[in-house]
């Protein structure tokens, strides 16, 4: 059913209202919007009328928000920039496939970008956009339909796909390095150190990974890896820097191992997405990005997007002889903590043609095809079940043929 329209007003009130609520002013806002002060207040007056609550105090020359009209405010600005962004991705691309995916800065720019040529043109009709965010965010209230996410598999509100590792390198110039002589890891802790606020913590593992005790660890602070390397690269010190996205200034020589103890990172790149995601098709191609390059090729890891009942049990060595290079689902359930070192070990081989997560915490889809007169639980136990990385983590295996 349609809202009462008194809760719908006209945008032309709505956009008069947020500019005199942000300006403060009606001659601020008239010019703005390029309308007439009376204008621009008949049309504020017109939406107090409709809603039945007062928007504004009125003071000589000025117009103060009331309570209400201060929260109403908040929420109109939202909207009508969503309804601005809406009817923007509309013009860019109005045949649809849009998909607005958040990015981490760096990742962005140094590996995400290089790849889209080749996934745009592998998905022709699927147009992205991209913006900047760097914390994990409400998707319910958010235009955004996927996010690049670094750290741990935890997004409230959403779901995670494994996107890739990392290894990091403590990096400096060569100037740098022959100026402090730095010979052993503990060498650093007497050389400024640069950190990333949004790891606050990274040089702490290093040295705790390298066995060298400390009792603080001091230094520069960067919000973005870019700075944080063009700091390093002009002499300011050492900094923590994934090799993938450094690969450029490593080969150029601008950047330099300050000692060769390269480190996994604890956390892991994912993509995040809201449970039901908006736009299924561009989510799931665009998650193979890391592995398969265009994104059309076998080995999707998504979460939620495909969803099956219960799952019938076949002994070992069933043979179905009607099936011709038809789909078998197998269904895998891997131990707690398992499931994205599953799906990886998996990821790594062309024998899926699609990977899913089901309704389990803890529970992996696997679509593959066999030959016609192929014995099934055969299949399953030389092709599945010893893929390396997946033996110790699985709990049960059960399959059915569709």
């Amino acid at each position: 059913m349609l809202t009462s329209r008194r809760f719908l007003p006209s945008i032309s009130h709505l956009a008069a209202f947020e500019a005199v609520a942000r300006t403060g002013s009606v001659t601020a806002a008239a010019r703005e919007l390029d309308l007439t002060q009376s204008a621009v207040s008949r049309q504020v007056s017109a939406l107090e009328e409709q809603l039945g609550v007062e928007l504004f105090l009125r003071e000589r020359q000025t117009m103060r928000l009331t309570l209400a009209g201060d929260g109403y405010a908040r929420e109109i600005r939202e909207a009508l920039r969503r309804i601005s962004s809406a009817s923007l991705n509309l013009r860019a691309n109005p045949h649809g496939g849009t998909l607005n995916l958040a990015i981490l800065p760096t990742f962005g720019t140094r590996w995400l970008a290089p790849r889209l040529g080749r996934f745009l043109a592998a998905n022709p009709g699927v147009t992205i956009n991209l913006v900047t965010r760097l914390s994990p965010f409400d998707f319910r209230l958010d235009s955004i339909d996927a996010a690049i996410h670094f750290g741990h598999p935890h997004w409230p509100g959403a779901e995670l796909a494994l996107l890739m590792s990392e290894r990091t390198v403590p990096a400096c110039s060569p100037d740098f390095l022959q100026r402090y002589a730095i010979k052993a890891p503990e060498d650093l802790l007497a050389v400024p150190l640069l950190h990333l606020t949004t790891r606050p913590d990274a040089w702490e593992q290093w040295f705790a990974g390298n066995g060298v005790s400390f009792e603080n660890v001091h230094g520069m602070l960067f919000d973005q890896f870019a700075t944080a390397a063009q700091a390093a690269i002009a002499g300011l010190g050492i900094a923590l820097l994934p090799t993938f996205l450094m690969q450029e200034e490593i080969r150029r020589g601008d950047l330099v191992a300050a000692v060769d103890r390269e480190m996994e990172s604890r956390e892991r790149y994912y993509l995040a997405f809201p449970p039901e995601p908006r736009r299924l098709c561009a989510t799931c191609r665009l998650s193979r990005l890391d592995r398969r390059g265009s994104g059309r090729q076998p080995g999707c890891v998504t979460n939620g997007l495909h969803r099956h009942g219960a799952f019938d049990h076949y002994a070992p060595q069933t043979t179905l002889q009607e099936i011709s290079m038809k789909p078998i689902f197998v269904q895998l359930q891997c131990a707690p903590g398992k499931t994205y070192d599953v799906a990886d070990a998996i990821y790594q081989t062309e024998l899926v043609s699609e990977l899913y997560s089901t309704s389990g915490d803890y529970d992996l889809l696997l679509k593959v095809y066999i030959e016609e007169g192929q014995d099934i639980g055969k299949f399953i136990n030389d092709n599945i079940a010893n893929i390396p990385g997946i033996v110790r983590s699985l709990t049960t295996l059960t399959f059915k043929a569709f």
